[in-house]
């Protein structure tokens, strides 16, 4: 989950930086970079997690508790997205590098922590 709200958060960042200074519309134009970044990034953000998850869960010799643990990260990744939009409108983009680089550092010392368990095993 971590992982994906971090790749989240760089891809709300950079759809709103991208869409700074632009005068405002009341038809949203799909087809420009925004709305491509937005919905293939939003797409790629959902499916990381549970591609994670699984290699994680590699250890599990059950296709059907590694399948829905996966799904359970991906799906949580779509909280944190809601949440990440929550934190924009309070915050602005400041609040998404925030939330970027907390849950950045909060990935990297879950991975350095699985890391040396599977060093002592």
């Amino acid at each position: 989950m971590l992982a994906g709200t971090v790749f989240m958060a760089g891809i709300l960042w950079s759809v709103r930086s991208m869409m700074e200074g632009a005068p405002p519309s009341s038809t949203p134009d799909l087809s420009g970079t925004p709305a491509n970044l937005l919905f293939i990034g939003v797409l790629v953000g959902f499916v990381l997690p549970g591609a994670i998850a699984w290699g994680l869960l590699a250890p599990l010799p059950s296709v059907y508790r590694r399948g829905g643990l996966s799904l359970a990260a991906s799906f949580s990744t779509v909280l944190a997205s809601l949440l990440l939009t929550l934190v924009y409108s309070l915050l602005g983009r400041n609040g998404l590098v925030m939330a970027f680089a907390l849950s950045l550092a909060g990935c990297l010392g879950l991975g350095l922590h699985f890391w040396r368990m599977g060093r002592t095993s």
